[in-house]
């Protein structure tokens, strides 16, 4: 996960001086069970982190990775706790992933099979996130008709897949 701040940020405590680590991030997630823990944070420059988890997040149950860190002056990041969907958090990220919800409407439809082969055949993507992440299904690099393929099997629950995902939805509500 990678966070980006609007200002270099440092270890709250610090005094400005020491980069944020793994005890500047908590996790938690809906659905009552463990969330992953963070095990380490990379700085990419003075206003970016990618924070890395244990293990993948929790299908179906949104995962929130809330940032304790200060600005140079020692101000710690404004924390107004979850505010629910669509409401920007300054200290936080809410993810969620549910197989091919390609609309990001939080359930699985046909819809979602529409758009793929309309994004195949237009390149035009139904929504303004990075296209690699809801069209590349094997995460090999390129998005090709092989991609439907796989999309296809994820709806119907056929190996590879672990399941048919056809009709699912998120079970946990936005924090």
């Amino acid at each position: 996960m990678v966070f980006n701040f609007s200002e270099p940020v440092f270890l709250a405590g610090s005094g400005g001086s020491t980069p944020p680590d793994a005890s500047s991030f908590t996790v938690n997630e809906t659905g009552g069970g463990a969330p992953p823990s963070v095990i380490g944070v990379t700085q990419i420059d003075p206003q970016t982190y990618q924070v890395d988890l244990s293990r993948p997040i929790t299908l179906q149950q949104w995962t929130t990775i809330i940032a304790n860190v200060e600005d140079s002056a020692g101000n710690g990041i404004v924390s107004n706790g979850d505010m629910g969907p669509g409401v920007s958090e300054p200290d936080r990220i809410d993810v969620a992933h549910l197989p091919g919800n390609i609309n990001q409407n939080n359930a699985t439809l046909p819809e979602d099979l529409i758009a793929f082969r309309q994004f195949l055949s237009t390149g035009l993507a139904p929504n303004p996130c990075v296209d690699e992440l809801y069209y590349n299904i094997d995460r090999m690099g390129d998005i090709l008709p092989a991609d439907l393929i796989r999309f296809r099997q994820i709806l119907a629950g056929t190996a590879p897949a672990t399941q048919n995902w056809l009709s699912a939805n998120l079970l946990s509500p936005q924090p």
